[in-house]
């Protein structure tokens, strides 16, 4: 991430009202040219079932939360299972 998307989010941060969060307000005002900005959108992936669409997403889920932990403990598998509560493997 540049140096000026770093004190976008860092002003964004830092005038949002919400304490773990950035909301679109505090975002908007720390750059007024995201307000005319145009985003590229992938078209989702269509499932073929229900079945797989929740085991998906279940994945999506589990890989975030390991990747948090992990990011938490600055890659320490060991530290992050025990700080899930979990088994290292």
């Amino acid at each position: 991430m540049g140096s000026s998307n770093e004190h976008t989010l860092l002003r964004a941060h830092l005038i949002s009202t919400h304490d773990n969060c950035i909301n679109v307000d505090a975002l908007l005002a720390s750059a007024p040219a995201l307000a005319n900005a145009t985003v590229q959108v992938k078209p989702a992936r269509v499932h073929a079932s229900l079945r797989e669409a929740k085991r998906s997403a279940v994945c999506n889920v589990e890989r975030q939360f390991v990747e948090e932990a992990l990011a938490m403990t600055n890659g320490n598998i060991s530290e992050a299972a025990r700080l899930c509560d979990n088994a290292r493997r």
